[in-house]
C-alpha cells in the first residue's frame, strides 16, 4: 500500500492560494493561525497516486490545494465505480467521519496537492470554533446534495441531460469560467455518469456541430452557457458569465 508523507513546510493558510474557498474563509485571523498550526502539507501527488482506500482507518480528511482527484468504489464484479471528481478547495474523507474509516478510494487526475486535516485536532479545534464548525456542517449538507443531485442525474436524466450538467458543474466549480480543464477521460465521464464511452463521445461531437461547446483535446470552452442549460434542463443560474464571441 502506498505511503503519502505529510509535513509541514513553507507554505501555511495565511498566503495560500485557496482559503478563501476552503474551511478557513471565515476565520479570523488569529484562528486562521490556530487552523495553521494542525494542518500536515504533502509532497505533489503524482498522476494515479492513491491518497487513501476504501476500508483504511480514518486519521485525516483532506483540502486540495490544486489539482483533481477522482473518488471511486470497486463492484463486486472487480470493476470500478466512480463517484465524483474533486477539485481545488473541497473537501475528502468526511464521509469516512461516520465509522471512522473510508468508505471509497481516492486517485489523483494530475499531478496534485492536498494539505492534510488530522481528524482529532480538526474536531477539537471545531469545537472551539463555531466559525469552523459551521464550515464543516456545511460541506458535510454540500456532500449529502451531491450524491442526491449523482442520484437524480443518474436515474431521471437523458443522457444529453447528464453531459450537459456535467460541464455546467464543472464550469460552477471553476467559478463558472467558459473554460473546462477536462482531466478525466471520456471514459471516466462516461462511468460516472453511467453512459457508455461512444455515447459521451458523440454528444461531446454534437454540441460541437451545434456551437454550444468548443473542443481543443482536453479543454472545453462553453460558447453558448444558455443553451447547454436548456439541454440539462436546469435554470439559467449563469446569466453573469461572460461568454466568449
Amino acid at each position: 500500500m502506498q505511503t503519502i508523507n505529510f509535513s509541514k513546510d513553507s507554505i501555511h493558510c495565511q498566503n495560500c492560494a485557496i482559503k478563501n474557498i476552503c474551511l478557513t474563509a471565515s476565520l479570523s485571523d488569529a484562528d486562521l493561525t490556530r487552523f495553521d498550526n494542525i494542518v500536515q502539507h504533502p509532497k505533489a501527488l503524482q498522476k494515479s497516486d492513491t491518497l487513501f482506500y476504501a476500508g483504511e482507518k480514518l486519521s485525516s480528511v483532506y483540502a486540495i490545494r490544486k489539482g483533481s482527484i477522482k473518488t471511486f468504489n470497486i463492484t463486486h464484479d472487480g470493476e470500478e465505480q466512480i463517484t465524483g471528481f474533486h477539485h481545488a478547495g473541497e473537501i475528502l474523507g468526511i464521509d469516512a467521519l461516520a465509522h471512522k474509516k473510508h468508505h471509497s478510494f481516492a486517485k489523483a487526475l494530475e499531478t496534485t496537492e492536498v494539505c492534510a486535516l488530522p481528524y482529532e485536532a480538526l474536531d477539537s479545534l471545531a469545537s472551539k470554533v463555531p466559525e469552523l464548525h459551521t464550515q464543516l456542517m456545511n460541506v458535510m449538507s454540500t456532500e449529502i446534495s451531491k450524491q442526491y443531485d449523482l442520484m437524480m442525474n443518474l436515474n431521471q436524466r437523458t443522457a444529453k441531460q447528464k453531459v450537459a450538467g456535467f460541464l455546467l458543474s464543472l464550469s460552477n466549480k471553476n467559478e463558472f469560467s467558459e473554460v473546462i480543464n477536462l482531466n478525466m477521460t471520456r471514459s471516466e465521464i462516461g462511468n460516472y455518469l453511467g453512459l457508455a464511452l461512444e455515447t459521451v463521445s458523440r454528444i461531446f461531437s454534437k454540441l460541437k456541430q451545434k456551437e454550444i461547446i468548443d473542443l481543443n483535446c482536453k479543454k472545453v470552452r462553453i460558447l453558448d452557457v444558455h443553451k447547454l442549460n436548456e439541454l440539462a434542463g436546469q435554470e439559467d443560474s449563469y446569466q453573469h458569465l461572460q461568454i466568449a464571441a
